[in-house]
């Protein structure tokens, strides 16, 4: 677990080198999601690192890399605890390219840009911006668009949303920017496809569902949107725009067999307190899905199942 999550924060860094050191100033990065986009995932950590949950994750990450003692994690949980928003465009189906990475926040570029050099990334100007790129199949790079904006992707996206920064508008039309922004105020995580279902898998891996996304209620899926906020109570709300009434009712049914199944077992209970709250139902054809869950019970059940987890023995020492 602990080499995974090194790694990880290695390869977070490469995918967010900086050109130089970002202030945290608020930029509006919502303007550079391209018209393509058919998924939009959005993560706030300065708001979710306020929270106790969010304090008891990250110390146990913290916790995890210093063990390795390994001096690259240091420096990857220094940019980690200068990120303040995560943003993730990805296209659908039928879009070209891999979609863009959009990181706010405040960072030290000194040991990110010698990362670079090590990665052997190539340095470029486009729009008179720095650009990091790694040459290979399709081209990955990355850019400080702005004092506090970093831009990372296939490279045509990227030169786009640079091209793009003096827009006065999102590339998005007028309704997803503004279900867009909703969505982002009132979440700490959260998603918004701004596509079909049936037409964003078209870019996913052949099988990479399995049957999963086979029924025709879920073929039906119009456009999900919500995600969690975390302080005194978790809240998780979601909502499931369908094609019909029917769609929307057999979804809210199925989902609260599944639920029911899972909680069922010896080995879930201790999940169904988390549920009493859970509101899962049709409006018409929209699937609304609610749940509050006290953060102290949350934390206690997160910390229950790492404390569940136990390190594997140590290899024997040879005689």
């Amino acid at each position: 677990m602990t080499n995974r999550l090194t790694r990880l924060l290695k390869y977070s860094i490469c995918a967010v080198l900086l050109a130089g050191t970002a202030l945290a100033a608020d930029s509006d990065s919502l303007r550079l999601i391209p018209s393509g986009t058919g998924v939009v995932i959005g993560i706030n950590l300065e708001q979710i690192r306020a929270s106790k949950f969010g304090q008891m994750i990250f110390a146990q990450v913290e916790s995890q890399a210093k063990a390795n003692n390994d001096p690259s994690a240091a420096v990857a949980l220094d940019f980690v605890r200068g990120i303040r928003e995560i943003l993730v465009a990805a296209p659908s189906g039928g879009q070209k390219g891999r979609g863009l990475i959009l990181v706010a926040g405040t960072f030290d570029a000194t040991p990110l840009v010698g990362i670079a050099k090590m990665a052997g990334l190539t340095e470029s100007t486009v729009q008179g911006v720095t650009v990091y790129t790694k040459e290979q199949d399709q081209p990955f790079s990355v850019a400080l668009a702005e004092p506090s904006l970093i831009i990372a992707g296939d490279s045509p996206s990227v030169k786009a949303a640079l091209a793009g920064r003096v827009a006065a508008s999102s590339g998005l039309d007028p309704a997803a920017a503004a279900k867009l922004r909703a969505v982002r105020a009132s979440n700490h995580i959260w998603i918004l496809t701004t596509a079909p279902l049936a037409d964003l898998m078209h870019s996913a891996p052949q099988g990479a569902f399995g049957g999963a996304l086979q029924g025709d209620a879920v073929k039906s899926i119009q456009q999900i949107s919500g995600g969690l906020t975390f302080g005194p109570k978790v809240l998780v709300s979601f909502e499931v725009v369908t094609l019909t009434e029917k769609d929307a009712t057999g979804m809210a049914d199925g989902l609260k067999m599944l639920i029911g199944l899972a909680t069922s077992g010896d080995g879930a209970k201790q999940l169904a307190p988390l549920l009493q709250t859970l509101d899962l139902r049709a409006d018409g054809n929209i699937m609304k899905l609610s749940l509050s869950i006290p953060e102290e019970d949350l934390i206690k059940l997160v910390q229950s199942g790492m404390q569940g987890k136990k390190e594997p023995p140590p290899p024997p020492k040879p005689e």
